[in-house]
């Protein structure tokens, strides 16, 4: 409840904290794999949506999801209309290397103009946006009939005042309770069954440690971050360009297609993003190896710096994202509310890079 607090406000929530991130979305594709296959329904998801979620849909309920390409306008109102469509599932600003941007307002719209004869179900996952005011801007009112939305928080590690120690995943929900009603279970008790029989319940320590953030420091840590982000994600972007070794993906670029979108609607183009390489500069090999590079000269320097699969949202972080059909790219977040760890974060990497310029 105090993070649901410190995210939206005064806004009445169902919140439910879990011991990971992928804890707390495991938990809701149980449940809606399970209801969907009850109700004769079946659940959609984004395409974009990270691949260890579609990883798990597809190992664990094949029958009961099917994926949809959520930049597709006509694809995701066919998916909120349809009565047999359960639960839709997408992520805002997409942690995937096109870093896709959904135009919520559009779907609100969409939403709003439906009347669901069956419950709904519509997942949001902000990822590495929390600070989003989903339900104070779009949902402050009474739920519509058989409506429930759902906000995946999975970088609540940012709740943390900068320390990546707790992975804690938050769930929140507003919904037609009577419509997500199940026996004597309302659907968040029915969340919070799921959890404690799968192991995902946080420890004492780790519900502790995921909220040492007020709305005040929480809101200033997101500004910096943005600011870093922004910095980072230009200067970078133009010297590979000028460099001939690539560009950056991130909805902070003018040249990003969700730009405009991210700009007007979230105030924000995320805080991550991904480098997209010339492969004739350099291809998996060498990117292989400059990740490898990187790690060591940030340790011999003494610069910050993770180089691993995890999220590192509160630290800076690269990694090398390997996924079939994509071009392989390096995730960064540079994970400091410090310019100056930015600005170490940027020659380093430009430093690394200037091997492949010719």
């Amino acid at each position: 409840r105090s993070m649901a607090a410190t995210l939206h406000g005064g806004i009445a929530l169902d919140s439910i904290l879990f011991s990971s991130a992928m804890g707390a979305i495991d938990s809701l594709l149980d449940y809606m794999g399970a209801s969907a296959r009850a109700a004769g329904a079946f659940n959609v998801i984004g395409q974009r949506c990270w691949f260890e979620i579609r990883q798990y849909v597809d190992q664990g309920w094949p029958e009961a999801f099917r994926q949809i390409d959520e930049l597709d306008p006509l694809a995701l109102d066919e998916a909120i209309a349809n009565p047999e469509v359960f639960g839709v599932m997408v992520e805002l600003v997409a942690n995937h290397p096109d870093m896709s941007v959904i135009d919520l307002e559009r779907v609100v719209r969409r939403i709003r103009a439906t009347r669901f004869a069956r419950p709904k179900l519509i997942v949001l996952d902000v990822v590495h946006t929390p600070d989003v005011k989903v339900f104070e801007r779009w949902f402050a009112g009474d739920m519509p009939a058989n409506l429930c939305v759902a906000l995946v928080v999975s970088g609540v590690k940012f709740m943390q005042a900068g320390w990546d120690i707790s992975k804690s995943g938050l769930l929140l929900l507003r919904c037609d309770e009577q419509a997500f009603r199940h026996q004597d279970y309302t659907l968040a008790q029915k969340l919070v069954e799921i959890r404690s029989v799968s192991g995902r319940a946080p420890s004492i320590e780790e519900a502790y440690l995921a909220d040492l953030e007020t709305p005040a420091s929480f809101r200033s840590r997101m500004a910096r971050y943005d600011r870093n982000t922004r910095y980072f994600a230009t200067a970078l972007d133009a010297w590979m360009r000028e460099s001939k070794l690539g560009y950056i993906s991130s909805p902070w670029l003018p040249s990003h297609p969700g730009h405009e979108v991210a700009m007007s609607v979230y105030g924000t183009g995320g805080r991550l993003l991904f480098l997209y390489f010339a492969p004739e500069r350099i291809g998996q090999a060498e990117l292989g190896g400059l990740f490898k590079a990187l790690a060591a000269r940030a340790e011999d320097e003494g610069i910050s710096l993770m180089a691993a699969p995890s999220f590192g949202l509160a630290t800076p972080h690269v990694h090398v994202v390997i996924r079939p059909g994509l071009q392989t790219s390096l995730r960064v977040s540079t994970g400091s509310t410090s310019m100056r760890a930015t600005g170490e974060l940027l020659q380093l990497l430009i430093r690394q890079l200037s091997r492949f310029v010719r």
